[in-house]
């Protein structure tokens, strides 16, 4: 323990016994002042005998109140001890776990009403929203969402394509970090038929080094491109954006992780209401 930490008082051996001297020194105090004159300490008849049996069993009943407080004390120590070890020890295991589950890399970005040579014109017609598994391991049941409070009132998503691309890791001759270059997207079968009105999109298992990602239009040009298409400045996660974007998606354990565009970088575990 260190020398600056200070012991508690039920711990310290010397401190007990004084206290437990002092009760027994003012026991007899009290039993010596309510004798009758002559005053005498000890017992010589039966009525004395019954008086110093009360007064020990008083005393062994505050030893026993102040054993079953220290025996309690350190019980409730131990439990919390062992609960927040039992906490330290998931935190550890979740962020292990978490290290492979945030390889698969979300995105989005808006599709412009119109462009020229000057760029993009502030409204978007639709938007991309698209998965990257960077991870050696297949994700299951992929799901992107869109919160209706995410879209301008009265506006809708509808044309829903489903896209699929492979890219391979290339490394960069400048940092030396390695980059994902991406193909060309591929429009595939609807994984699940989207469920009308729900703005919920299943992209299926996404294998190692592939993309998938889902488009739609929106049922009127209203959309400003700015909170489809770029992220905040102060955010250090590339999926980050004004708007409000959800993915779900499980992993080779089974266990289903949830990421959006507010978290500002993190991962959570979603977990069943029984657990």
């Amino acid at each position: 323990m260190p020398a600056n930490e200070q012991q508690p008082w039920w711990r310290s051996r010397p401190i007990v016994i004084g206290a437990i001297a002092l009760v027994v020194v003012i026991a007899g105090l009290l039993r010596w002042f309510t004798l009758a004159e002559p005053r005498y300490f000890w017992p010589k008849k039966a009525e004395d005998w019954s008086a110093w049996g009360t007064c020990l069993g008083a005393i062994g009943t505050i030893l026993a109140v102040v054993y079953a407080a220290r025996t309690f004390k350190s019980t409730s120590e131990a439990q919390l001890e062992e609960r927040q070890d039992r906490r330290a020890e998931m935190s550890f295991i979740e962020a292990r776990e978490a290290e492979e589950a945030i390889k698969l890399r979300p995105n989005a970005t808006g599709i412009a009403l119109r462009s020229d040579e000057y760029g993009d014109g502030p409204d978007a017609k639709g938007a991309l929203l698209s998965v990257e598994n960077r991870s050696d391991h297949a994700f299951q049941n992929v799901q992107v969402y869109v919160p209706p409070e995410s879209l301008n009132k009265e506006v809708t998503l509808t044309s829903f394509k489903f896209l699929e691309a492979t890219f391979v890791w290339e490394e960069d001759e400048t940092t030396g970090f390695r980059r994902p270059d991406r193909g060309t997207w591929t429009e595939i079968a609807a994984p699940a038929v989207p469920i009308p009105d729900s703005n919920l999109f299943t992209l299926g298992t996404v294998e190692p080094c592939t993309a998938r990602s889902v488009t739609f239009d929106f049922s009127s040009p209203v959309e400003d491109m700015d909170k489809w298409s770029y992220k905040p400045r102060d955010s250090p996660d590339d999926f980050a954006r004004k708007v409000l974007l959800a993915v779900t998606f499980t992993d080779r354990n089974g266990r289903t992780w949830q990421r959006t565009s507010h978290d500002g970088g993190k991962i959570m575990r979603v977990r069943s209401p029984e657990l």
